[in-house]
């Protein structure tokens, strides 16, 4: 890439940041200035509601008081005959002046609730510690009732639900407290009463009204701005609590304009934006096609191993993009080498040890063709490795073996089904005279370039099934003589095991041999050697000290039928 179109790139991308900063510095100034135009709008409607709300709750306390000092409510503190059907339509005059849900109880000297506009006596819990406070001091009491805090409520403020009202019903000369009017005013119902959307929040005490409307400001800051706080101030025992007047902010109005803009300046940047994909796509295309190019047959190197030359780069040009494919070309034909390099290396090394390994070597194809045959394998057959290379493997097989072999193969290639790959067994092979060679066979399968080849590793074990006729020739021709040899013999293991019972023996003992083979040798044994018999045997393969092995000696046996005879024994030991 030349100097012109990088810096053409970046020249467009430079615009492009300009106009986002500039639409968006626009776009916040005039949201702000949206956001304090409304929030002017609603500090007047708020304060207009905060000046009712107090108001109406002034007003509640003038009546509560005036209800006290009534005498109908004096007198019925201290005559309680009939009271209730005087007092009570009287209480609930009162409590429906308002129309927003007020009641108002009357109360015991000791705080106790006796009658109640709705005829509910009780849900003053939480009232009544005010409640005792204001009949012991004799002194009106006005108080808040507030909720537990949830996501909604402001941080460092408590929502209030109601706002009770105390004050005591004063009879006679003496100012004596006979008991107390108690007005509790729910304000969900004294909001609605003025059209007002706000809630009334109670701050913490030992911070002041200016320091909370700043805080609260800050937490609703930008966009989330929903609602303003005003101070609101009561007169009498409620000027005690700082309380503030949250009202909606109406920002209807705000996101209209907002909007208005935003579809604005979007038309304008949805040009410069198309203007600048254009340009930077053509530019982009001609960055990075060769870096995916070159990306996807690096792939292909690493998938398949393979170096072809037609995998190299064209070379355009003379920037940064001609010099990495010329040094991709570089690369690849650098691995090129080196790869056949080493391919010939293993393969000299293969042919090495192919050849000089003296166990016959055999691989054939799935099709059964002889595909390399090493100088063991050709010696054993007696064939030149060139005269069987070529052909089907059932040349060095006898005839009986040979007609089964090509349907095997086939049968594996199909169905994966092995009955000789992967282990070893004994077989015999042709020789090309004619003659048999029996052979231990062993088979492993591999893939060769996406072909199956098979591996046999031959030995030929002719020594070794001479070696073991011979053994088995010996085996029968001792057993001739121990099975005619006059004398009777037993074999016993260490455990006094009967293992083996000549023909003698059994004519001697009168059991058959199959009745003593696999039994103790004590039952040929009369007492006491019958029970002493195990005990010896435990003690010599234990110490090692024989009392009989080696000599002759004169012992008695047991027959069959019971009946005792002498006889000479001589015991001899021997490993096996």
């Amino acid at each position: 890439m030349n100097f012109v179109t990088r810096t053409a790139l970046v020249v467009s991308t430079i615009c492009l940041l300009m106009l986002g900063l500039i639409g968006g510095t626009a776009f916040v100034m005039m949201r702000e200035q949206l956001i304090e135009a409304a929030l002017a709008e609603t500090h007047r409607e708020a304060e207009f509601q905060a000046i009712q709300v107090s108001d109406a709750v002034a007003a509640i306390e003038n009546q509560v008081r005036t209800l006290a000092q009534n005498p109908v409510i004096r007198n019925a503190m201290v005559d309680s005959e009939g009271r209730a059907a005087y007092v009570l339509p009287f209480l609930r005059s009162a409590a429906e002046t308002q129309g927003i849900g007020t009641t108002i109880s009357l109360l015991d000297f000791q705080g106790e609730p006796i009658l109640n506009s709705e005829d509910r006596i009780g849900e003053m819990d939480a009232a009544a510690p005010s409640i005792k406070s204001a009949l012991e001091q004799g002194d009106p009491s006005s108080f808040i009732v507030t909720k537990p805090a949830d996501p909604s409520t402001p941080k460092g403020f408590e929502q209030i639900t109601q706002i009770d009202i105390v004050y005591p019903v004063i009879v006679g000369q003496t100012g004596t407290v006979e008991g107390a009017l108690f007005a509790r005013v729910p304000l969900g119902p004294l909001m609605r009463r003025f059209h007002g959307e706000g809630t009334l929040y109670a701050g913490i005490a030992d911070r002041d009204a200016t320091n909370k409307t700043t805080e609260l400001h800050a937490m609703l800051s930008g966009h989330e701005r929903k609602v303003h706080l005003t101070p609101v101030e009561f007169s009498g025992s409620l000027a005690r609590y700082r309380m503030f007047f949250a009202v909606p902010v109406d920002l209807s109005a705000t996101d209209q304009a907002l909007s208005a803009f935003t579809g604005r300046a979007v038309a304008m940047a949805a040009v410069f934006i198309l203007l600048s994909l254009v340009v930077g796509t053509a530019a982009a295309r001609r960055i990075t096609w060769p870096l995916k190019e070159m990306a996807a047959r690096a792939s292909l190197i690493a998938s398949t191993d393979s170096y072809d030359e037609k995998l190299s780069m064209p070379v355009s040009g003379s920037g940064e993009i001609g010099a990495l494919a010329t040094s991709f070309n570089d690369m690849l034909h650098r691995l090129r080498t080196s790869v056949e390099i080493e391919r010939d290396s293993h393969s000299r090394r293969f042919r090495q040890v192919f050849e000089a390994v003296s166990e016959g070597l055999i691989t054939i194809s799935a099709d059964a063709t002889i595909e390399s045959v090493n100088p063991a394998a050709a010696a054993l057959f007696g064939y030149a490795a060139e005269e069987l290379v070529g052909r089907n493997v059932k040349c060095i097989m006898p005839h009986r073996y040979a007609v089964e072999h090509d349907g095997y193969v086939s049968s594996y290639v199909e169905t994966d089904e092995a009955k000789l790959i992967g282990s070893t067994r004994e077989l015999v092979g042709l020789r090309k005279d004619g003659t048999e060679v029996p052979l231990e066979l062993s088979i492993s399968e591999t893939r060769i370039d996406g072909r199956q080849v098979f591996t046999g590793v031959l030995r030929d074990i002719t020594e070794r099934k001479e070696a073991e006729a011979a053994l088995r020739d010996r085996e029968d021709r001792v057993r001739a003589i121990v099975n005619t040899v006059v004398d009777g013999i037993v074999t016993i293991d260490e455990k006094g095991t009967v293992e083996t019972f000549n023909p003698a023996a059994a004519r001697i003992f009168g059991f058959d041999a199959e009745e003593v083979v696999g039994q103790n040798v004590r039952m040929l044994m009369p007492e006491p050697y019958h029970g002493e018999h195990d005990g010896y045997l435990d003690n010599y393969m234990t110490s090692g000290e024989a009392k009989v092995i080696g000599i002759g000696r004169e012992v008695t046996g047991q027959r069959k039928d019971g009946s005792i005879f002498p006889m000479e024994l001589a015991v001899s030991e021997m490993a096996v």
